[in-house]
């Protein structure tokens, strides 16, 4: 890919996503060819380029302190395979603000496939009709997709929200918009 961008002539490069490790080696690649770039939504340890991203740690916190502040003291944390870099750093801000806001609290991990539906419903389904005091009473998930599946299986075990559970999405996308009020 490199060898063919280069032929063409590009003047920079910028880099939109999550795959860090791969960001990486392509990232020290146009440094060593010299080629300017830009990143969104990457860390770039590297120092070298320009870029813009959110600070998901910071994120994860502000949103697990948000629910908290509301006097949630179940929270879980709805995410995908701790494999990629945003959701890491926001699982990380989960866990700090935990320590933090609600020591006695057990952090509660729930995973869901970006792929699978229904096994997404499932999954949530059980974590969520556990009986009360033992099920979470607020999610906050790593992003809108997500939260919105977490509505549906609240809707299919008639919790009401935020009554009965405390519901955090992440993104505010086009797809939050489409969620019940």
């Amino acid at each position: 890919i490199m060898d063919d961008l280069l032929s063409r002539k590009v003047g920079g490069a910028i880099f939109r996503g999550s795959a860090a490790d791969e960001f990486r080696d392509i990232r020290d690649e146009l440094i060593r060819r010299g080629v300017p770039f830009a990143t969104v939504d990457l860390v770039n340890d590297a120092k070298v380029g320009i870029g813009v991203a959110c600070d998901n740690r910071q994120a994860g916190y502000d949103a697990t302190r948000h629910l908290i502040e509301r006097g949630y003291r179940r929270v879980a944390h709805v995410t995908h395979k701790l494999i990629l870099e945003y959701a890491i750093l926001r699982h990380e801000g989960y866990l700090a603000a935990l320590a933090d806001l609600a020591p006695s609290a057990e952090p509660r991990v729930i995973t869901v496939s970006g792929q699978a539906p229904d096994e997404n419903a499932a999954v949530l389904d059980e974590a969520l009709s556990a009986p009360p005091s033992q099920r979470p009473d607020a999610v906050f998930c790593v992003g809108d997709f997500p939260a919105m599946e977490v509505l549906g299986s609240a809707y299919r075990l008639g919790l009401k929200v935020p009554d009965d559970l405390g519901v955090c999405g992440f993104s505010d996308s086009a797809v939050a918009r489409c969620a019940p009020p």
